[in-house]
């Protein structure tokens, strides 16, 4: 299987700045940021739920090293 496309910094950037200035900007930014920093899929992002996390440890458990953020 071919090894999916990554983004580069500035696309980073320039999809950030667009998300900005949209409807639910946080909530697009965050789920755009936790598929590129810790790598989750997008159906693993929209399953998330508040107990998911350890918010003390700013971190989200049994991502073993790419769950902190």
């Amino acid at each position: 299987m071919a090894q999916a496309k990554t983004l580069t910094t500035a696309e980073i950037e320039r999809l950030l700045t667009h998300i900005n200035t949209r409807k639910y900007s946080a909530r697009n930014r965050s789920m755009m940021l936790l598929t590129h920093w810790a790598g989750l899929r997008i159906g693993e992002v929209a399953c998330l739920r508040w107990p998911c996390t350890d918010k003390p440890m700013k971190r989200l458990p049994g991502l073993t090293g790419i769950g902190s953020f």
